[in-house]
């Protein structure tokens, strides 16, 4: 929410009008946090440290270097540290695409979601960089893609959560009836 804030100007208009300097600054500290952010959440919810583990490394390193970066921000020259956020941008989804797809082949259900969110979410991106780019028209899609992907993504990534959840209480029902049937067979 930071990040979209930061690149459609809002955070400076409402958030810090009377600070310009936060807006040279905040655009790649909260995509630092954001990827930090992404990131973690990824390792969460596709069981990386089991389903991954090589994966679950690298991806804790990008972690590592988002919150770097967030601290950077405030020693390095912007451009220096806005082509490392948007490089470890790149970087995260090179990363956390393999681990659901690995947690997907893997039989790990909810991945299916997280899939089809981050697809719409980098397609709401790719849009938007596409139209900066001057490769696509300026219009009302292009312009809002990117935060309305993050909407979708939002939206589908709830469902995961839900799924997972379920599957999760499912779990729990199996393992109780079958602790149930075992203690009453050791209690006959």
């Amino acid at each position: 929410l930071l990040f979209q804030g930061s690149m459609s100007g809002c955070s400076f208009q409402y958030l810090w009008p009377e600070t310009p300097q936060l807006t040279s600054i905040s655009i790649p500290f909260s995509l630092g946090l954001a990827v930090a952010a992404a990131v973690q959440f990824s390792r969460s919810f596709l069981e990386t440290p089991l389903q991954a583990p090589r994966l679950d490394k690298v991806m804790k390193v990008v972690i590592r270097i988002g919150l770097a970066c967030m601290l950077l921000v405030f020693l390095l020259p912007y451009t220096w540290v806005a082509f490392l956020a948007n490089a470890l941008a790149l970087a995260m989804v090179l990363i956390v695409y393999p681990a659901a797809a690995l947690a997907l082949h893997q039989g790990y259900r909810p991945a299916r979601y997280f899939i089809l969110a981050w697809s719409v979410f980098l397609i709401g991106v790719f849009s938007f960089a596409l139209m900066l780019a001057g490769f696509l028209p300026q219009n009302l899609f292009t312009e809002n893609a990117m935060p309305a992907g993050a909407f979708i993504e939002v939206i589908l990534l709830s469902l995961a959560l839900a799924d997972r959840i379920n599957n999760l209480r499912l779990e729990k029902e199996k393992a109780q009836t079958s602790f149930n049937r075992k203690l009453q067979q050791l209690n006959q």
